[in-house]
């Protein structure tokens, strides 16, 4: 061997096998940070084009000179006929 390649640092197996290990533990934990903030991007995202869809309808019956169809609640109407005798 030659003096070069003699004095080149080369980590033990250990050192390997643990960086591995710690590597593959880590994963989990940034996949949670970024689908989190994902999420909430896709949240925002989708909010944003159903208020521009709705703005789009509206504009639309406006437009047409009708007013809006409204929607009733059926919340309201499960609970009433749920409590029904």
């Amino acid at each position: 061997m030659t003096a070069l390649s003699r004095d080149k640092w080369r980590p033990s197996v250990g050192l390997v096998i643990f960086t591995v290990l710690a590597s593959v533990a880590a994963l989990p934990l940034f996949g949670l940070f970024f689908f989190r903030l994902y999420d909430n991007q896709l949240i925002h995202q989708t909010q944003a084009e159903l208020i521009a869809q709705s703005r789009v309808l509206v504009a639309v019956f406006a437009r047409r000179g009708a007013d809006p169809p409204q929607f009733r609640d059926r919340s309201r109407r499960r609970n009433s006929t749920a409590s029904a005798p």
